[in-house]
């Protein structure tokens, strides 16, 4: 959908079919981003990778692969040098987007698996078989863990972390199954309407349903019925840490038997939720802990 907010275009995705053309075959010329005010005050001008325009988004995220290039800036390879404010805003874009998402996305882990006791079961299985109830959880544990991928692909397909994705910016015209977009288009594309989600009607909430298999054997981005992560140039850059954060965490807490409080059953959980910048549960989850042996 095609609008006026103001006398500024704006360009509504709300399907998988238009997501792929902005993403992926129109992805060069809707790789930049908006100018906007809050994210100027807050990313130091704009300096980080996130909200970036796109050909200093592309120097940015050569520069930002690891936190030891920060401090490097004699680079005579490169035709760009990081400031302190591309510093500061670079590192904010990750304590920004690894944290909150990373929490609430554990939570709707936890709540999934309470909800669904047989996954929890064979999820606890699983890491019992692989990981010591004594030992540190380690690289190699993580690679006989493929059932906990599963767990987060599942989780994020139905829980998506944030309602929309960061906005898109066309910089030239462009024809888009007959419409024409003009430059300077603002693009948010609403990923929790995308058909991969339970939020598109012809979709059902199971947890783990069979005819999404293959939707969690997916890498980043090559499906576009499931992208929390977007895709194409402007696609996350970070997006292996939070799910590194949550194939460390996962298995920790499933070393642990959780039980819901007396009384309470999993038809009882309340799986509402509440929208903002980020996509939180609206009710608090309540556990109780108990030793695998008690």
């Amino acid at each position: 959908m095609l609008l006026y907010l103001g006398r500024i275009p704006t360009l509504i995705v709300s399907s998988a079919e238009m997501a792929e053309q902005i993403m992926k075959t129109n992805d060069l010329i809707f790789a930049s981003r908006p100018s906007m005010t809050a994210a100027k005050e807050l990313l130091y001008g704009c300096t980080d990778v996130a909200f970036a325009s796109y050909g200093l988004h592309g120097k940015l995220k050569g520069n930002s692969g690891e936190l030891d290039r920060f401090l490097d800036q004699k680079d005579s390879n490169r035709d760009i040098h990081l400031t302190r404010d591309n510093i500061k805003a670079i590192i904010l874009d990750m304590f920004t987007s690894g944290t909150d998402t990373t929490a609430l996305t554990l939570e709707w882990v936890m709540a999934e698996l309470a909800k669904h006791p047989k996954c929890d079961e064979e999820s606890q299985g699983v890491v019992r078989r692989v990981v010591d109830v004594k030992a540190n959880i380690s690289e190699e544990h993580l690679c006989q863990l493929n059932y906990m991928k599963s767990i987060f692909k599942e989780t994020l397909r139905l829980h998506p972390p944030a309602p929309l994705l960061v906005p898109r910016e066309s910089t030239t015209n462009v024809m888009i199954q007959n419409f024409h977009i003009p430059p300077k288009t603002r693009v948010f594309i609403m990923h929790m309407q995308l058909e991969g989600t339970p939020h598109h009607g012809k979709i059902q909430r199971n947890f783990f349903q069979k005819d999404m298999k293959t939707i969690l054997l997916i890498s980043r981005g090559k499906i576009f019925q499931f992208i929390p992560f977007g895709a194409g140039r402007r696609g996350c850059p970070g997006f292996h840490l939070p799910l590194h954060h949550l194939n460390l965490l996962l298995p920790i807490y499933l070393l642990v038997r959780w039980e819901l409080p007396q009384g309470v059953t999993e038809e009882d959980l309340d799986m509402s939720e509440t929208l903002g910048m980020t996509v939180h549960k609206k009710l608090p989850l309540y556990f109780v802990p108990k030793h695998h042996f008690s």
